[in-house]
């Protein structure tokens, strides 16, 4: 799924006719992929909540973006017996505090207190695997920010095409640019605060 509609690109385009929806569709899914490249995540959200699998840190389970605590599930020994799969509520803290206040997902899971005993050696251990079942994703829906960038660097793909060697614009009227190969720097902005490091 893009991060924009086809319709907010074309009105951000002007465009009124439908000639031209396949390759802005391919310059929405581009954009797409490319802020999904920069930011080191994905802005879209699943419904269901499935089962991945991480590797605990000094107590610690570093985990893609979860953005609720709905259906969540922490199985700890990896083996899905009944003492070793619980609610996170029961024993297990999500963090940073407060993320969805702020608009932000779960990044990370942090052991609380004892309440089996295979836990805490489980933790302590970083060979062993933690199976996480979670919904995945940054937000419910997509951030304003995150969808005025992927309009913009679609209209940057999209407008590319004009200019077949990286030169936009007539230098006679001083207008000439040259289309950069990364993200625009206005894009590169809007994502500033979405940028995940791991």
């Amino acid at each position: 799924m893009s991060y924009a509609s086809l319709d907010d690109l074309k009105e951000s385009l002007r465009i009124t006719d439908d000639s031209d929806d396949a390759l802005l569709q391919v310059a929405l899914d581009a954009a797409t992929e490319l802020i999904t490249e920069h930011c080191n995540r994905t802005f879209t959200a699943s419904e269901m909540a499935t089962q991945r699998w991480f590797i605990p840190r000094n107590g610690v389970v570093i985990v893609d973006d979860i953005y609720s605590e709905v259906g969540l599930l922490v199985d700890v020994a990896g083996i899905l017996i009944p003492e070793a799969v619980e609610n996170v509520s029961a024993g297990y803290v999500l963090k940073p505090d407060n993320a969805p206040a702020l608009g932000e997902p779960y990044t990370s899971i942090e052991y609380s207190f004892p309440t089996a005993a295979a836990w805490p050696l489980t933790f302590a251990i970083s060979r062993h695997r933690v199976a996480i079942t979670a919904k995945w994703g940054y937000a419910a829906e997509v951030p304003e920010s995150v969808r005025q960038a992927c309009i913009l660097q679609a209209s940057r793909i999209f407008s590319r095409r004009h200019a077949p060697f990286g030169v936009a614009g007539s230098p006679e009227i001083g207008s000439e640019i040259r289309l950069l190969s990364k993200v625009d720097p206005d894009v590169a902005v809007l994502l500033s605060g979405k940028v995940r490091y791991r």
